[in-house]
């Protein structure tokens, strides 16, 4: 493993100046998230563009045979970093282009930074839920990138109810990220949570505070993000205190089993 501080670190001005002189801003901004973000008018930083310079420059550095990334590097490593090898001498490497994973919008790539994300460190339970969440339409790339399935088993699955192919899906990543033993007792949990109802074995706990409402303890847990957001989830019947629906934002929380949502749940302690 090689990390790239050890030749970026030593680029100066004029070295630079000499690696940007090789591209036209139509090049690097030719990129589709460039394009996108430029016919939405939305600033394009100058920054952004010495990305795929340097990117192709750590290319050279590491006389690469192969140069392996998503779908939306592509314009990166054929482009810059194929003309970038050929000016130094050196011969342009093969590019190994894959698929992207959508996020659990099942539109844009999943990203930490777009929320969209389904962290590797997530618990059993976690993981399946989330999994569980994720859009129809997004299964096949799930099944395709994600698992070993045959494809005539996965389009079997996807021809039948989306439900029973979902938790297939969720079984198979969640087993590979666990153990099978852990994938299976995550869909129990599931079962039992979301198809009847009950609370889960554990939950976080919190201390109920003196005087706080509802809607307040719904904002401190992080079960909404505003007080407005949280009286809106009361308003549509979206809490419940020990499987009792709550009407009243505004009324002094109390101890018990607190559901927000359709997947959290809160033990408040007095």
């Amino acid at each position: 493993m090689a990390f790239n501080d050890e030749w970026l670190s030593r680029i100066g001005l004029e070295e630079f100046a000499g690696l940007a002189s090789r591209f036209t801003v139509q090049q690097l901004v030719g990129r589709d998230n460039f394009k996108a973000r430029w016919n939405r008018g939305e600033p394009i930083r100058l920054q952004e563009t010495f990305y795929p310079i340097l990117q192709a420059w750590d290319a050279c550095e590491l006389r690469a045979d192969a140069q392996v990334g998503g779908s939306d590097q592509l314009l990166n490593i054929v482009t810059a970093s194929h003309r970038l090898m050929e000016a130094c001498g050196l011969a342009p490497n093969v590019a190994v282009i894959v698929a992207l994973l959508p996020g659990t919008d099942g539109k844009m790539k999943m990203s930490k930074s777009l929320g969209n994300h389904i962290p590797l460190q997530s618990s059993a339970q976690e993981m399946f839920g989330q999994l569980m969440s994720l859009p129809d339409q997004a299964m096949r790339t799930y099944f395709t990138l994600l698992t070993t399935l045959p494809a005539p088993q996965v389009e079997a699955l996807l021809a039948g109810h989306p439900m029973t192919a979902k938790a297939r899906l969720a079984c198979e990543v969640t087993a590979r990220f666990h153990s099978p033993e852990e994938a299976d007792r995550a869909a129990q949990a599931f079962e039992r949570v979301f198809s009847r109802g009950e609370a889960p074995d554990t939950m976080p706990a919190h201390r109920l505070v003196p005087g706080e409402t509802v809607a307040a303890a719904l904002v401190r847990i992080g079960a909404a993000g505003s007080s407005s957001e949280a009286r809106r989830l009361v308003k549509e019947g979206g809490v419940r205190l020990d499987g009792t629906r709550l009407d009243d934002p505004l009324a002094p929380m109390r101890p018990g089993v607190l559901r927000a949502g359709r997947r959290r749940f809160t033990r408040f302690e007095s």
